[in-house]
């Protein structure tokens, strides 16, 4: 993130503030999210067409980077790796749902 296009970041911060810990998808959190970040930067209609796209992609980058902090996990690490299931959940979700339909 902060490296790509900015709705990829909106994408990556979707997935990790607008989703409770069962993986419900939290509507009045991304309205909120989104009303700031168009104070900085508009989503043109390719970005919104494109929207679920960038939420799979930001999810499965989560899982997957969580999936190898698990797998290659130190002896003796002090941090603990967090569930990578939970980003596989709201990549399913994001499957079967629109953002903006929601």
């Amino acid at each position: 993130s902060c490296n790509d296009f900015y709705a990829y970041d909106l994408a990556i911060t979707t997935n990790a503030w607008c989703f409770d810990k069962k993986e419900s998808f939290q509507k009045e959190k991304f309205d909120s999210l989104l009303k700031g970040y168009q104070q900085h930067a508009n989503m043109s209609n390719d970005e919104k067409s494109h929207f679920n796209t960038l939420l799979r992609g930001a999810a499965m980058r989560i899982l997957v980077t969580r999936l190898y902090d698990q797998l290659y996990h130190p002896d003796g690490a002090m941090v603990v790796p967090k569930d990578p299931f939970e980003f596989f959940d709201i990549m399913k979700w994001h499957q079967n749902n629109s953002i903006f339909d929601s």
